[in-house]
């Protein structure tokens, strides 16, 4: 039973990434695109990343049970790295010429990036705190925590 709901919310996160990233850069790569779609921004990238991040800490089983274990101090600080590691890899792919944003391999292009950390770190905070699952959720679904002890549904 646990699988088929696993396969859902990976099958869904899934097409959300395939939906809002992988076709929208595929149509603006092409030479005849069909649709024209605006430049990909490094905060609509930066924010499609940390979002798919932030729900994989959260609802992932192998990752929520390593995440849920850390204080709130030690998530913010996890939040944060990883707010820089997905800067930084935006931003070298950027200059590698891999993927194509509005940020520049300037000093201009460095400081848009570190403002940039400040929104991924945000919007990932966000995130978090508006799907972070119930304690009855983790019992039930991730095996995090006792199910005896969360509170019992109302009738």
């Amino acid at each position: 039973m646990k699988v088929k709901q696993y396969s859902k919310r990976f099958f869904w996160l899934f097409f959300v990434f395939v939906t809002f990233f992988l076709v929208p850069t595929a149509l603006a790569q092409a030479e005849n695109p069909p649709i024209q779609l605006p430049a990909l921004t490094a905060l609509s990238l930066v924010t499609i990343i940390t979002t798919i991040v932030t729900v994989a800490l959260d609802y992932s089983p192998v990752l929520a049970a390593r995440y849920d274990a850390f204080t709130d101090a030690q998530k913010r600080l996890t939040a944060a790295i990883l707010a820089v590691v997905i800067v930084a890899g935006v931003f070298l792919l950027t200059c590698a010429g891999i993927v194509s944003t509005n940020l520049v391999c300037t000093y201009t292009g460095a400081y848009d990036a570190f403002t940039t950390i400040i929104w991924a770190f945000i919007v990932g905070q966000g995130i978090h705190l508006g799907t972070k699952p119930t304690a009855r959720f983790k019992a039930e679904n991730l095996g995090i925590g006792d199910v005896s002890q969360t509170s019992k549904r109302r009738k």
